[in-house]
């Protein structure tokens, strides 16, 4: 397969080298993003702790003082970063990681947890702390299910309507001299929607505050208020709003008689 040349990348005039592989935070990444050399790097620098394991194997120390050293130097070897590549290793890759915590076994004695184990739990545990921090840009795609144990993901790609509510203007406010109607929209996604008032056949833009979108969850909330005076109330028989969401757009009036005894 011939190999077309780039254009090279400048970054303040100065072009960047193109190379084969790199290391970045301890992880060998790869122009084809294959993860063997990574793999390659992590089984050459266990199978040395691997020596002196043994070692204290015929020190005649405890299992589980052997397995403390497993945990603090082998384990931490394996598991370093692990959630950024384990997911794309190859087969041949895994039974290279996992031959070196079989040979572990034998040497301490005890059963010992999988690459495979390991890198569920260090996901698991990411994902719920990235549940648990709501500065996390991840925050809203998933939640803890009741158990605790679980995690619900959000369908980001999904479209749900707002749900839609209207609240009037009480009677002690209108007592005051104005008239004000309060819109929720609630629970919807993707962000985006919008909320216009009409009034008398015009659309009305004086006197409208609509809030910023609140997410939560991955769905998105606001609220809309009109505010008219009492004046301008008395001579209207009806307000419409229109709340557009995701292309669709959805008109309701309001009658005033709606909200007179």
């Amino acid at each position: 397969r011939v190999r077309g040349d780039h254009a090279p990348l400048n970054i303040n005039g100065s072009a960047v080298e193109i190379v084969q592989s790199t290391k970045f935070l301890g992880v060998h990444i790869t122009e084809n993003l294959t993860r063997s050399l990574n793999t390659s790097s992590i089984a050459k620098e266990a199978q040395q702790c691997l020596y002196f394991l043994w070692r204290l194997r015929k020190a005649h120390l405890p299992p589980p003082i052997l397995t403390k050293f497993y945990r603090g130097t082998l384990e931490s070897i394996l598991s370093s970063c692990i959630i950024a590549w384990f997911g794309n290793c190859n087969a041949s890759d895994r039974k290279t990681l996992q031959r070196i915590v079989r040979t572990a076994e034998e040497i301490i004695g005890v059963s010992l947890p999988s690459v495979t184990d390991i890198h569920t739990t260090r996901c698991t545990r990411k994902a719920i702390n990235i549940v648990k921090d709501p500065t996390h840009p991840s925050h809203g795609l998933s939640s803890l299910l009741p158990s605790g144990r679980s995690l619900d993901i959000t369908d980001v790609g999904s479209t749900v309507k707002p749900s839609v509510s209207l609240l009037p203007p009480s009677s002690l406010q209108l007592s005051g001299g104005s008239a004000s109607l309060l819109c929720l929209l609630s629970g919807y996604s993707p962000q985006g929607a919008q909320v216009s008032w009409t009034v008398g056949g015009s659309e009305v833009k004086e006197g409208v505050l609509t809030s910023g979108e609140v997410e939560k969850n991955g769905r998105y909330s606001r609220s809309s208020t009109l505010t008219l005076s009492k004046t301008r109330w008395d001579q209207v028989e009806a307000v419409v709003y229109k709340v557009s969401h995701n292309n669709q757009d959805q008109q309701i009036p309001f009658l005033k008689s709606q909200c007179e005894g």
